[in-house]
This record gives structure tokens, sequence and C-alpha cells, in this order.
């Protein structure tokens, strides 16, 4: 998405058109659950109640794809952002959430009764708790417990333009910071806080 997006030069098309490319590549429900926040959830939902032309008979990505994942911004918010969206387009498939975003076990268990409650089927990448479960200590003494790094990794540019991601965290937002701006003013993207958005408050660096 943020390749074509650069390729392209436009941000309020690109989420649709990478539907359409990966539909084509792949086929109908081969992996099959699209990320929601390369330029922002709300963008993408534009893209993703869009029919799918590639299909004889007429269904929107929505439809095609078999579910989404969550990889920023607030798990809880999401899933009801994505229960009203697939209500409003009269989607009664029980579709999936993969969840990815600094998860642990309880984070896990939190995000599934949430999904649940709304008809979700969840599906869970855990990578940060995996490589930063540990607490600091200094002999015997016990120090808190170590606070990860938001590492992001994306492309930077595609045939010389720039390449940016506006995710549903401001944390990673990626990319020259200019054309980020520019972004944001095109697609209307507006800002949201989320307390458990900073990665210290959610990997017990909180201060009370």
């Amino acid at each position: 998405m943020m390749g074509i997006a650069a390729l392209t030069g436009s941000y309020t098309a690109a989420n649709e058109t990478a539907l359409r490319e990966w539909v084509a590549c792949f086929g109908v429900g081969n992996l099959a659950i699209a990320l929601t926040d390369t330029f922002g959830t709300p963008q993408f939902l534009q893209c993703f109640r869009k029919p799918c032309t590639l299909l004889d008979v007429p269904k929107t990505y929505a439809e095609v794809f078999a579910g989404v994942r969550q990889d920023s911004g607030d798990p809880a918010e999401f899933v009801h952002t994505m229960r009203r969206f697939y209500d409003s387009q009269g989607i009664k498939d029980k579709k999936t959430i993969v969840f990815s975003d600094s998860l642990d076990v309880e984070k896990c268990l939190e995000y599934k009764k949430v999904a649940d409650s709304q008809g979700f089927a969840t599906s869970f990448g855990v990578g940060t708790f995996l490589t930063n479960d540990f607490v600091h200590r200094r002999g015997n003494v016990k120090g808190k417990k170590s606070v990860p790094l938001n590492i992001v990794i994306k492309i930077s540019s595609a045939n010389g333009k720039p390449a940016v991601k506006i995710s549903d965290n401001v944390g990673k937002n990626t990319g020259d910071k200019d054309e980020v701006k520019r972004v944001k003013a095109e697609i209307g993207y507006q800002e949201k806080t989320w307390e458990e958005g900073n990665e210290e408050n959610r990997w017990g660096g909180k201060k009370v």
C-alpha cells in the first residue's frame, strides 16, 4: 500500500488499488487478512466498502476478505469500529480480527473477550513480548520491567518517491516529515490520543 501510494501519488486510492492487485495475484480467500492502518483505518474503510471489479458476482472487498489486522490504536475501539462497519454493509459472515500490536498473554485474553462479544473470530501475532519479557536486576535488587523500543521497518521510497505510513498510532507514523504532513491533509487524517499508545505505558514504565 505504501509503495503503490508513492508510485501513483494518490493516497486516497492506494488502499483500493492494493486490495485489487492482491486479489488479482493471490485469488479470492487466499491470504485474506487486510491491514487497515497504512493511512489510517477511516481511509481504509472507505476503500474496503467498494466493489471488487475482478469478480463476476458483485462483492465488496469487505465481503471478499476474511478479516482485518489491528496493529495500532485502541484495540477495543477498533473492534467496535469494525462491528459498526460490517453491520453498515449488511455483512453477516463471521469475520476475523488479527491483533498484533505489542501483545502479551493477558492482552490477548482481554482483546479476545471484547472481540467475542462482538461476534468476531480472533487470532494473535505476538512478537514484542517474546523478545522483551525480562526485568532489570542489579545484584539481588529487582528493577522495573524492560520497555521495548517501538521499532517499525517500512519501505522509505519507491522509484525515488518518498513512501509514508500514517497509522492509527502517531508513534508508528514513518517517512518523510513533509510528505507525512501533506498526506495527512490530503486524506483528512485526524490525530487521536490513546494513553496506551505510548509503549512505556503498556510495558511497565508508566509513572504513577
